[in-house]
């Protein structure tokens, strides 16, 4: 959509729902922890397959199951799927043996497209016993690289790489060991394999294990990092070190207005109220809306986010609102119920501006659920062009994505 949005318009028109605030809470979009013996992601969104006699085994360190590949038969875990986004985090254990101490340039992770370009980590390269981060575009001759701290072998370290757009930070043991812009976004990369290990299309391979893998479509935050490298619960964001928070938040603890009063609403049969699990909320009937006034907000990159509860979808919910981004000249975007399937919202995302509209089809993968509480979010990103694209996320997962004009 062109830039020139003027309001989001909350137009619950779903019969007796509840809204509430932002759950910053991120939720990892995989999750692979051998525990059950098997490398499949405990979350399904992701298919994992171990490679070239990759196997589990159990650790002592980590004190659980782990997967362990070898250099010489080129083990290596492979994932697929929906893995990649511009914003995302990376994160994992990794420890690499003795028996391949000399080798350089080998890969606990590796990002590959089909012209060559590639990002991955490499524990020691012939430059020194530093480990790097490796980012090369072939297309755009674009070879950046961050340096780390030396990794002795036999010892577990915990990684994480976060992309946000252009950035990439580089994390060794919850601490920050580098980061630079690579003027492209990950997306630029046209990345189509992802392993862990090594390529085994390569040369490169180590003996090793890996262990706790999380991937999530966001950029985390230094506190969240640093609670990944302990196995601790995911906690609430820090503000980051440049400053970043929340813009406006509504609680409703005190009533139906922004928290931070940065943003200017108004509400239309919107009663507070208490939930026993979440506190006050905002209770939405079919005649109910809310409209946040955002203005410029929509020319930057902008993540919305809330929960939300129904009791019961039913069969009349389907082609009703929930929530209505609306622009000058009429333009919108519309995030509507699709269907209602076995007590399901199936919703999709829809744009529609100069009398065009278009959608991103079916969100069937990512349903809502009647009678528990739902994270939505809604992420507006830019492309290295400055052409705007939006994301639809249900309960922690990518539902959609769909370019705007």
């Amino acid at each position: 959509m062109k830039r020139t949005i003027l309001f989001i318009c909350l137009s619950y028109l779903l019969p007796v729902c509840v809204w509430s605030t932002v759950d910053n809470k991120a939720k990892p979009i995989a999750d692979i922890n051998f525990e059950d013996g098997t490398v499949s992601d405990c979350l399904g969104n992701v298919v994992a397959d171990a490679l070239n006699g990759a196997s589990v085994v159990s650790d002592d360190v980590r004190q659980g199951k782990v997967l362990y590949f070898d250099a010489d038969s080129k083990g290596c875990l492979q994932l697929k799927g929906d893995v990649l986004s511009d914003e995302m985090t990376i994160s994992f254990f990794g420890k690499r043996e003795d028996i391949d101490p000399t080798a350089n340039w080998r890969m606990f992770l590796a990002l590959y497209a089909d012209d060559g370009s590639n990002i991955y980590l490499t524990p020691k390269t012939s430059w020194g016993d530093n480990s790097y981060v490796i980012i090369d575009n072939k297309p755009y001759s674009t070879y950046r690289s961050i340096s780390g701290g030396v990794l002795e072998n036999k010892r577990w370290y915990h990684f994480a790489l976060v992309f946000k757009g252009t950035q990439v930070k580089y994390y060794v043991n919850g601490k920050l060991s580098g980061e630079l812009e690579t003027l492209l976004n990950l997306s630029d990369f046209n990345i189509s394999k992802c392993f862990l290990g090594c390529n085994p299309e390569t040369s490169y391979s180590m003996s090793g294990r890996i262990d706790n893998i999380k991937i999530y479509h966001t950029a985390l935050a230094v506190n969240q990092i640093a609670a990944l490298a302990e196995d601790k619960e995911l906690p609430e964001p820090s503000v980051s070190e440049d400053g970043e928070t929340a813009y406006a938040r509504f609680s409703f603890e005190t009533g139906l207005e922004d928290d931070m009063k940065n943003i200017e609403s108004s509400s239309l049969n919107v009663e507070r109220t208490k939930d026993n699990v979440r506190g006050y909320v905002a209770d939405i009937k079919s005649d109910s809306r809310m409209s946040l006034q955002i203005g410029d907000l929509m020319k930057e990159e902008l993540s919305f986010s809330f929960v939300y509860f129904k009791d019961l979808f039913k069969e009349e919910d389907a082609g009703k609102v929930l929530v209505r981004f609306q622009g000058q000249n009429n333009d919108e975007a519309l995030l509507l119920v699709s269907q209602i399937t076995s007590g399901q919202a199936v919703f999709e995302f829809q744009i529609r501006e100069d009398g065009v509209s278009r959608t991103t089809g079916k969100m069937a993968t990512v349903p809502l659920y009647s009678g528990k509480w739902n994270s939505i979010s809604l992420v507006q990103v830019f492309s290295a062009g400055g052409s705007p694209y939006y994301r639809i996320y249900i309960n922690g997962v990518l539902g959609k994505q769909i370019a705007g004009y």
